[in-house]
């Protein structure tokens, strides 16, 4: 294996763990706020071992999660995982 495969499959595993954190979240369909969302990701990618993600990064996947919509980390998990299907049809922010 290169380098190169070497850290392929690093990206991949982070991506997988992430995507499994994230869908977790929106299964559990608990009544809280985005900040507390926001506040148990950070907690959990942490406890993962995962790099930190920044603030508005954190907020907007809370925000899914609290409307019933998973974040999809990558074409690679969209593909290969069994990620939530949205709740909701259009993004609120959505113009039309």
């Amino acid at each position: 294996m290169t380098e190169e495969d070497a850290s392929q499959t690093q990206r991949e595993c982070r991506e997988r763990t992430l995507q499994e954190i994230i869908d977790a979240m929106v299964r559990a369909k608990q009544d809280r706020s985005v900040d507390d969302v926001a506040g148990d990701l950070r907690q959990r990618i942490a406890e993962s071992g995962l790099p930190a993600k920044p603030n508005s990064w954190l907020q907007a996947v809370a925000d899914g999660v609290v409307r019933g919509d998973a974040y999809v980390v990558s074409a690679d998990t969209l593909r290969t995982m069994d990620i939530p299907p949205p709740a909701t049809r259009e993004h609120p922010h959505s113009i039309t």
